[in-house]
């Protein structure tokens, strides 16, 4: 069990434009409790609840041009199971997850922003980590996340978002990555190859501008086209030389030069995934 409270007091002063100063103090208290039981060596059962504590931005403005945003608050609750084999080959996490974010920032149209009420994540976790033979490891993991807005203080402006998915928030992820390093002796000693999968699915960019049942209204605003970001898969890949006194290793990212799209902030700022890229390293023990 742990208890913390914290505190944030923040100024603002521009210099190149006759803005007024801003400044605010935001405090919380912030909780957090565990429990983990293990009948044997090999299991464990365990629980937690945390709160989290997250001041907003001082810059951030709604249309009247205040900074009136409550902070944004969370609780998660948290619960699993965790076995791992007593020859150490093998070990894995099952885990459920309840998180709720309340007073969210979402940018509007303009620079502006707005607090869209709570935030609702539910999900699993599986975790398997595998080390069947010498040399040889991998890890794997899956997460699905159902992740969507459960109240909205919507103005007059735009209709209630209750019910939309987060955007940038992918119901599906997957990632494995796997190792193998060379065991025999000689030159070869030390020498390793890696690969990496990466998926995630589809995820909204943008939030709809409504959700119409029926014939429109007349005068009313029309539904407005969401924003996909489509499912991606990445390929990774890493060699590895290890000896006494030095490393070098060779990580090449996104190896097919696949185009992909990460995350989206609005309508015209779409974050796309780094293109191909390879680094060198080397490390030298003396």
């Amino acid at each position: 069990m742990a208890f913390r409270y914290e505190g944030l007091d923040t100024k603002v002063e521009e210099l190149r434009l006759p803005e007024p100063d801003r400044s605010r103090f935001d405090h919380a208290a912030v909780p957090t409790v565990g429990l983990v039981f293990q009948p044997d060596q090999r299991w464990s059962v365990y629980g937690s609840y945390a709160t989290s504590f997250d001041p907003q931005t001082v810059t951030a403005l709604d249309v009247n041009g205040q900074n009136t945003f409550d902070p944004e608050k969370g609780q998660q609750l948290e619960g699993g199971v965790k076995f791992q084999s007593l020859a150490g080959k093998f070990d894995a996490t099952l885990s459920v997850f309840d998180i709720v974010k309340s007073n969210v920032l979402v940018e509007i149209e303009g620079g502006y922003y707005e607090q869209i009420g709570e935030e609702r994540s539910q999900g699993a976790e599986v975790d398997l980590r595998l080390q069947p033979w010498p040399g040889f490891q991998a890890i794997l993991g899956y997460t699905y996340t159902d992740a969507r807005v459960t109240q909205d203080k919507a103005t007059s402006t735009r209709p209630s978002r209750e019910g939309a998915q987060l955007i940038n928030s992918a119901k599906n992820a997957f990632n494995v990555w796997a190792r193998y390093d060379l065991t025999n002796t000689g030159a070869l000693r030390g020498l390793g190859f890696g690969v990496g999968l990466i998926y995630r699915g589809y995820r909204p960019g943008t939030f709809p501008g409504q959700v119409i049942r029926g014939d429109p209204v007349p005068g009313q605003p029309m539904a407005s086209t969401v924003i996909d970001l489509p499912g991606y898969f990445r390929a990774d890949l890493g060699i590895y030389y290890a000896r006494p006194r030095y490393e070098v290793t060779l990580h090449v990212n996104n190896v097919a030069d696949k185009l992909y799209y990460e995350s989206a902030f609005n309508t015209i700022q779409i974050r796309p995934g780094r293109p191909r890229e390879a680094t060198l390293s080397m490390r030298v023990r003396f």
